[in-house]
């Protein structure tokens, strides 16, 4: 999948004001965990994940799969944070300065 490609527009704030504060990161990058291959919305650093949570995650179904990759990331090593959509449009310094701040702690 191509490194620039966002699939929603959140992720296009977030990728945006990311690379305006100088944030390496890796969007929709295939990681292996556990034996399995998860695709988070992105990879910072080595052991980041940044998902950001539309409406579809809140389906049962899909709540339930966000779960078992949550788990499989911790198990891994990795720290992972969640925003909503909404948090990412209307508050996107917060955000990122809170995507700043554990990277820090993880680095």
């Amino acid at each position: 999948m191509n490194p620039e490609y966002f699939c929603t527009n959140a992720e296009r704030i977030l990728g945006t004001e990311l690379r305006a504060r100088g944030v390496s990161f890796q969007p929709n990058c295939p990681v292996r965990c556990n034996g399995r291959t998860f695709t988070p919305d992105f990879l910072i650093g080595k052991k980041l994940v940044v998902e950001i949570l539309g409406g579809i995650h809140w389906k049962n179904d899909v709540r339930t799969k966000d779960i078992i990759r949550r788990m499989a990331f911790e198990a891994s090593g990795f720290t992972i944070l969640e925003f909503l959509n909404e948090e990412v449009v209307h508050n996107i310094k917060r955000v990122a300065s809170t995507i700043e701040f554990e990277l820090s702690r993880t680095a």
